[in-house]
Order: structure tokens, then sequence, then C-alpha cells
């Protein structure tokens, strides 16, 4: 390895500063005409991307870090010259062995039940009244530096004592957990916009204590933005755009919903004067493009044509659903969601699904659509070009990229999109299912 990387992390992602080459003696030294702001910083190993994070105070600048490059663990990271980042580490080892021990407790406690239960439950209340009186200590120690904050990032409010059957305790427990959450953080202090424990503990909160379901996440994280609008605003400032970036391309299907939530309640209504004009405007455009294809939305109509130039459109479509798929020839991807949906369509042949087929590409390239689909036998269902794009069917579908598939039922109401051909035929079972049901009651 002949350079790293120094860098801070702001808004939930790392700023790299400086690069650092390593030097005739194997040592890589970072030297600066001015004094480092007194934060956490980041040492990044490409290619692996590992990284270290250290303290920087305004007392000591001038410390050694001794790292093994590949194998980069916490207990195996030493510093001379440093107090700060040798306690550092230690919290870090310690906590981790102190809430690693806590949860094989509760995985013993799931497992077991009556007088062993109560017992067990009891010496892990314990062991978390030790936890937190471990973290209070190293938070006094070191009052005013980043590994105070640090400390009080990581500690939550005490759980008071439930009663009722096992179901309701753990409800109740769970409850707490979530609306108490950010109790002891310190919310007010401004270095959190640095502060990667920060944005790893709301990270966790909106993707293990809150709901997974679109119409709760953005509410849950508004209660947290109302908060830090009165208390701290450039906190306030770099949460909101590190949940816009994250719901912009969200990892679970339909949490776009999240975004458009979002921006429809800060950056549509004149919240957001720190963001420039060009990025403001994106984002606008964003919303516009994901409010028209949430689930749960109907489908805009677009009409397009078939081989012999006849025009269709959606809405024509008569099918109790109808599998929307956008694709072009050459993309890699839909050469393998194809034949997944040849065998679909051709299991429920008869059971009122159909498919319109769009192929992508515009003008004189059109030909190349029905050339693949001839050579892969793909005339089953109806395939449609719009070689002027008059339907702007890239834009209402948001289809740049491919294979895009939409199911939408009867009434064209989006059910699910953004999902992978291989995970239809399960997704079909469960539409059909539901439909039937439906039509019973």
């Amino acid at each position: 390895m002949k350079q790293l990387y120094f860098a801070r992390y702001l808004g939930g992602e790392f700023h790299y500063m400086d690069t650092i080459q390593r030097n005739e003696d194997g040592l890589f030294i970072k030297r600066d005409t001015q004094p480092l702001e007194a934060g956490i910083y980041t040492v990044v190993l490409k290619p692996k991307r590992n990284a270290i994070q250290v303290l920087v105070d305004h007392n000591n600048q001038h410390w050694q870090l001794m790292a093994h490059a590949d194998s980069i663990r916490a207990d195996k990271i030493q510093f001379e010259g440093s107090a700060l980042n040798t306690a550092f580490y230690d919290y870090l080892v310690n906590l981790s062995d102190k809430r690693k021990a806590i949860n094989e407790l509760y995985t013993k406690l799931a497992q077991s039940e009556g007088k062993v239960k109560k017992k067990l439950q009891k010496y892990i209340d314990k062991k978390q009244k030790e936890l937190r009186s471990y973290q209070q200590s190293v938070a006094a120690k070191h009052p005013g530096t980043w590994l105070e904050l640090s400390a009080w990032t990581d500690l939550e409010k005490p759980m008071p004592k439930f009663k009722g059957t096992d179901e309701e305790t753990n409800l109740l427990r769970y409850e707490f957990r979530r609306s108490h959450f950010f109790d002891e953080m310190k919310l007010s202090d401004p270095r959190h916009v640095h502060n990667p424990r920060y944005f790893n503990k709301i990270n966790f909160y909106v993707s293990r204590l809150v709901p997974q379901h679109r119409d709760s996440v953005g509410p849950n994280i508004e209660k947290l933005l109302q908060v830090l609008e009165n208390t701290n605003t450039k906190l306030f400032q770099s949460t909101l755009d590190y949940f816009i970036r994250l719901y912009e391309k969200p990892r679970i299907v339909g949490m776009d919903a999240v975004y458009v939530y979002l921006a429809n309640r800060y950056h549509n209504q004149g919240k957001t004067s720190w963001l420039d004009e060009k990025r403001l405007k994106a984002i606008q455009k964003n919303v516009r493009t994901f409010e028209r294809i949430l689930i749960g939305k109907t489908a805009p109509d677009i009409k397009v044509q078939k081989r012999s130039g006849e025009a269709i459109s959606l809405y024509d479509i008569q099918s109790d659903f109808t599998i929307l798929f956008f694709w072009r020839p050459g993309c890699g991807h839909c050469k393998k969601a194809a034949p997944k949906l040849k065998a679909l369509y051709e299991k429920y042949q008869g059971q009122s699904v159909e498919i319109l087929s769009v192929c992508t590409h515009l003008g004189a390239k059109v030909g190349e659509c029905w050339t693949y689909i001839d050579e892969n036998e793909l005339d089953l269902w109806v395939n449609a070009v719009d070689p002027r794009h008059q339907s702007k069917f890239l834009r209402l579908y948001n289809a740049q990229r491919t294979p895009k598939i939409y199911v939408l039922d009867k009434e064209k109401k989006i059910l699910i999109k953004d999902i992978a051909a291989n995970q239809l035929d399960q997704l079909m079972e469960r539409f059909m299912k539901e439909s039937a049901s439906a039509s019973k009651s």
C-alpha cells in the first residue's frame, strides 16, 4: 500500500481532505501548516476502504498510529503520544464486548421460560445498568472531548420495569426504546454534524426500531427533524440531507415514498434555503417523477404502438393484473429477465394476467427491438415501442435504467415495482390470493 487518505465525516459521508504518500521509511506522515480543528477524523485504506477513526484535540496533534492494513481491529490498533485515542479505543473495545455479552444473554432469554427467564431478565437488567455506568464514567473522565460526545451518543435511556405477559412487556419495552432512543444524545451539540456515531444511530433507528412501511418511516423521521429544527440548525440540515440521499435510491421497494414525504414537507415548502438552486430543483424534479409512480397510486396511462403501427394504450389492456416491463436489447439484466417473464406468462395464461412489454429504444433503433423479440420468441404478449417518445414513458415511469417492472391491478393501481423478474412468481401468487379473498368478502 503506497498511499492512504485522510478524511472527515460530514452529513453521513466521508469528505476526503488529503492523500498521504508512504515515505522511504515506510511511514505515512501528515503535516499541516495550520492545526486541525478538533474532531473525529478517518484514515481510509484503499482499495478495501478499511477505515480507522481517530480523535484530534486542540492540545495534542502530534502522535503516532500503528495498525495492520490487512486486519483493522479495534483491539489491535495502537497509539503513541495520544492518551485520548488510547482511551477512545479502549472504550470501543469494552463497549463492543459488553454489548456482545448482553446480546448473548438476550438470545438465552428468548429460549427460556418461567423462573429461569425471570432470573435471566434480572441479570440482563443488572448488566445493562453496569454498561450505562461504564459509559457515564468514560464521559465524566473526558469532559469537553469527542470521547465524551461519543459516549453520550451511545447511551440509551434506562429501561423501566413493565408488568404483564411476555408479549405485553416486550411490546412496552420496544415502544419505550423507540420513543426515548435520542433522549441521552445531547442533540443540541453542533459537533454531531461530524459525528459518525450519530449517523449510525439515526440509521439504526429508522431501519430497526421504526416499522419498515413507507407510511411509518417518513413521519418518524419528521419527529426527529422537528426537534432538530428548533435546537440545532446545522444538524437539522445535515440530517435532512442524509435522509434525502438515503431514500433517493432506497434499498427497500416502495421507500421512495419517504423521499416524497420529506421533500414535500421541507424542499417544497421553502424550508431548505441552505441548498443551492441546482440541487433544490433536482430534488423537486425527482418528487414530480416519484410521486406519479408510488406504490398504491394509479399508474399514468401511456400510448405506444405495436409492430403493425397500431396504437395501444396501457388502459386499453383489460386484465385483472398487468405486468409493465420496460427493457432494451443489449441490456444484460433484461436478457436474464425475459425468459423468467416468458415462463411466468405461460404459467398464468388464461388467468387474466397480461404483459405490456415496452422496448425503450427510440428512433431508427426500434428495429433492434423487433429483431430481439423474434430471435428470442417473445412475441407472446403485447410488445410495443414509442419511436418518437410521444408518451414520455421514460420520464413518467423513471425507466432510463432497465429492466423496470411494475405490477398493476385491474384498476391499474401500482401493486409493486422495481423488483427482479425472479420475484414475480411468488408475488403474483400472493396478489391473486388476495384478490380472490377480496372477491369472496
